[in-house]
């Protein structure tokens, strides 16, 4: 999916589906914890840059029904950190001042460009039909099999494969 992104660069919309790829496949995060992220939440600083999930967008547990956030590491893959960082200097570039620390990450882009409203968060039905655009190489059958969700099952597998620990 990734070497299929990347001959997509012409689409305008190339960034903004890389960053939801990325996000899904190579963070684990949900379709709200995509949607609820914030310019601020992204730590790229420092020798453990990191995404922190605030509590207000992540699932609430089953023993005590209360929501926790957590970090996400991002220096165990340097491709995603990568993208990350090229997408948020595009976020805070000169181009767009108004790209503040509680602007979502992921935003609406028209032409290539932030949409009319300027930041504006991403529907989630939005956010799912990126989905469908971004795995379309995995064919028809994988595409009604696949949702958002499944990056975050990828995410897991590729984390305890490489020796990771998840806690």
């Amino acid at each position: 999916v990734l070497e299929w992104l990347t001959k997509k660069k012409r689409l305008k919309t190339y960034f903004q589906r890389l960053i939801i790829f990325r996000l899904a496949v190579c963070c684990g995060l949900r379709r709200k914890e995509i949607q609820c992220l914030n310019i601020g939440d992204v730590v790229l600083t420092g020798d453990y840059p990191a995404i922190h999930v605030r509590p207000s967008a992540t699932k609430a547990s089953r023993q005590d029904g209360k929501r926790r956030g957590r970090y996400v590491p991002l220096y165990w893959d340097q491709g995603t950190l990568d993208d990350i960082a090229e997408w948020m200097e595009f976020r805070q570039s000169d181009l767009f001042p108004q790209a503040d620390l509680s602007q979502p990450v992921v935003c609406c882009v028209v032409n290539g460009r932030l949409g009319s409203t300027i930041g504006g968060r991403l529907a989630a039905s939005t956010l799912s039909q990126r989905w469908q655009e971004i795995i379309k190489p995995l064919g028809p059958d994988r595409i009604r099999q696949t949702t958002l969700h499944s990056g975050r099952h990828t995410w897991i597998s590729n984390a305890l494969h490489a020796g990771r620990s998840l806690v």
